[in-house]
């Protein structure tokens, strides 16, 4: 038998909605072990972060690994022309 452990620290929760439909939501209270868990607008799920309408603009907007590389190699190279 296979158990799952969930960190309740850590868990939020995602109402979603069309971008054309706005949806008055109401904000739900949900509760686990006498843990609240959080409403959020986006959270990063498998490493990729979307908002309520499962939209990546944010993700996208993200520094990513290979801009903060870029950036210091252009700051190495213009030391070592100094």
């Amino acid at each position: 038998m296979i158990k799952l452990c969930i960190n309740l620290k850590k868990s939020n929760y995602i109402l979603l909605s069309g971008i054309r439909k706005k949806v008055p939501f109401k904000t739900l209270n949900i509760t686990v072990d006498d843990i609240k868990i959080e409403n959020v607008t986006s959270a990063e799920f498998l490493g990729v972060i979307v908002d309520k309408h499962l939209n990546r603009a944010e993700h996208v907007r993200r520094p990513t690994v290979e801009n903060k590389t870029t950036k210091t190699l252009g700051y190495c190279m213009n030391l070592k022309k100094s």
